[in-house]
């Protein structure tokens, strides 16, 4: 009797193409996973930080007018506004520094905004994150309208505005180096109640 051809199993080359096709897409497979992990990864960070920005913008919210700038020297914020966090944002913004009052006295039963970037750990092994505070002075339309930088001669027919943003900022191979989440608030600077813009 003599045997088959089709008998004889999977030849040496035959092998080694299947295990060439299954490491190829083995491979493929890892690329996916490790890009999956990244993305999600980053967007833990992401949220973590529009958190942190929501809780800032909620503090803002609940302090009477000028609060906002308590504690914040003139040359504390001209060097705050000088800082990498600041970036592109402010300067498109419109916006004025405003810093406190010299001559008003400072406030024990308020605490204002730092000018110093704040860092914040929720965990020991979680991601540190800076927050950084940023207030300005822009006026409003009283019919309403961007909140830009006026003249003095013009602005008694303008509502005088704070603009506080805060930048939350995170170090992270996925920003290549410094990821950044930006959220912006307007108050008004004459009221004695907190109010929501």
């Amino acid at each position: 009797m003599s045997r088959h051809r089709a008998d004889r199993g999977f030849t040496l080359v035959e092998t080694m193409v299947a295990l060439g096709i299954v490491g190829t897409v083995m491979a493929s497979l890892a690329v996916f996973f490790v890009r999956s992990s990244t993305v999600q990864h980053r967007q833990a960070d992401t949220q973590v930080a529009v958190q942190l920005a929501a809780g800032s913008m909620d503090y803002v919210s609940q302090l009477p007018g000028s609060n906002v700038l308590l504690g914040r020297t003139q040359a504390a914020v001209q060097a705050e506004w000088q800082a990498p966090a600041a970036g592109e944002y402010l300067a498109a913004t419109r916006t004025e520094p405003a810093w406190q009052d010299p001559l008003l006295p400072a406030s024990t039963a308020v605490q204002g905004l730092p000018t110093a970037p704040e860092t914040i750990q929720l965990t020991s092994d979680s991601t540190p994150y800076q927050r950084w505070w940023y207030v300005g002075s822009c006026w409003q339309a009283k019919t309403g309208g961007d909140c830009t930088v006026v003249t003095s001669a013009v602005r008694n027919l303008y509502v005088p505005m704070y603009r506080v943003v805060v930048v939350i900022t995170w170090n992270s191979p996925v920003c290549s180096g410094l990821c950044q989440y930006v959220a912006a608030m307007l108050t008004e600077s004459t009221l004695d109640d907190p109010t929501w813009q």
